[in-house]
């Protein structure tokens, strides 16, 4: 949330859609190659080294933002928070659409993370080399990501309204895949797909 207030604060409102896309296709490319550098690095390094690292590279990404130069809104759109949560109940009362939007969204959430969370021990479990499968299950996932930022824009003019349920209906369909999985292969394409 704090990111996504940032991206606000930097661009300018026509061009919000559009950064916050290139923001979702940025995070699928971490996503891709990650957990590959990240496999990489646990080998080559050690656990220690590997964590100081990713210290180093959070520190980087704090410099570069304190370095940017952000313009302040003079609108007076400013609230409280509790304001702000209140702003946000009214709305939701009067909108039964935006209602069944969140509930989707909410139960989508659980769903995905849920996949995400036991993928470590499904990677241990069902390989014996936990870290470096959970890399390349996590890689396949994140690959599938970008893949889909990639084809999303085409996707969408084709398939318009169906494009939410059909990719809830393959995310659903790639987890029954991945619960019935016992090879790399079988377990990677899946997790592919739900990416």
């Amino acid at each position: 949330p704090a990111w996504q207030a940032l991206i606000a604060l930097l661009v300018p409102d026509d061009l919000i859609t559009n950064a916050v896309a290139l923001d979702s296709g940025s995070l699928a490319i971490a996503w891709a190659f990650a957990p590959a550098l990240g496999t990489w690095l646990l080998t080559a390094l050690g656990l220690e080294w590997t964590l100081l690292l990713a210290s180093a590279a959070y520190l980087a990404v704090l410099v570069m933002v304190l370095s940017l130069h952000v313009t302040e809104d003079s609108s007076p759109h400013h609230t409280t928070v509790t304001g702000g949560l209140r702003l946000v109940l009214d709305f939701l009362q009067q909108r039964r659409d935006c209602q069944q939007l969140l509930v989707i969204l909410a139960l989508f959430a659980v769903a995905a993370v849920s996949v995400q969370a036991v993928l470590p021990d499904f990677a241990r479990i069902t390989f014996a080399n936990s870290a470096a499968s959970y890399g390349l299950l996590l890689g396949a996932m994140g690959v599938g990501s970008l893949i889909g930022a990639l084809i999303q824009p085409f996707a969408a003019v084709q398939l318009r309204s169906l494009i939410v349920p059909l990719s809830i209906g393959a995310f659903g369909a790639a987890t029954l895949a991945l619960s019935l999985s016992r090879t790399m292969i079988n377990t990677a394409v899946p997790l592919l797909i739900a990416g």
